[in-house]
């Protein structure tokens, strides 16, 4: 809407938005949930920060990279995991290797079902340098997961600051890694934002409210 009234010179009054409507999954049995954070290698007291994107510039998965150097400094035990594929997969993987990432990032390739992903994640991270409205921050809050994302795009309109998630400048790597530190270290914190992301999730964003 905003680049329209910008760029057309169009009126806001002649502009209607629809956000993306997201359905909550049928419940996650626990014991997939363990599965999936065994298939990765998640150990007990190890922290899981999930990010689900495709792997090409415009989702920031190397801002990601650079903030898990500085994250292994303070929280040895954190592990990130990105579920997805593309064009940037192999220059990531180098980007990876050459900072002696390779037991704290792990990239595990393309996923049909995000859903038990998202589920073992104790934190999702979604680092984009543009954006809609994507579908993986609908998906995570409405399973009730604190966030962590990047103030661009439609994003703002579904993650207030504090309340429901925590927002960060794009491709600004210590301040990303704080963040994650924070949600890592106070998990009252994360349930209280995770659960607000969920409410907000089902009253404004739930696929009968938006159609």
């Amino acid at each position: 809407r905003d680049d329209l009234v910008q760029r057309m010179n169009m009126s806001p009054t002649d502009i209607s938005v629809v956000h993306t409507g997201i359905d909550a999954p049928p419940e996650i049995a626990r014991d997939r949930i363990g599965a999936v954070r065994k298939s990765w290698g998640i150990g007990d007291g190890e922290s899981l920060i999930v990010t689900v994107a495709r792997l090409s510039y415009e989702k920031g998965i190397d801002t990601l990279v650079e903030a898990a150097v500085r994250l292994r400094s303070t929280h040895p035990r954190a592990r990130i995991v990105v579920v997805g594929d593309g064009p940037d997969r192999e220059t990531l993987q180098q980007k990876i290797e050459s900072v002696g990432l390779v037991e704290t990032v792990r990239l595990a390739g393309f996923c049909d079902d995000v859903w038990p992903a998202l589920a073992a994640a104790d934190v999702v991270c979604i680092p984009s340098k543009s954006e809609g409205m994507p579908n993986v921050l609908m998906e995570a809050m409405v399973l009730g997961k604190p966030i962590v994302a990047t103030r661009v795009g439609g994003i703002p309109e579904a993650i207030e600051h504090e309340t429901s998630g925590l927002l960060v400048e794009s491709e600004q790597p210590a301040e990303l890694a704080a963040a994650l530190s924070r949600l890592i270290d106070d998990r009252q914190l994360a349930e209280r934002l995770g659960q607000r992301g969920r409410q907000i999730a089902t009253s404004r964003f739930s696929v009968d409210v938006v159609a």
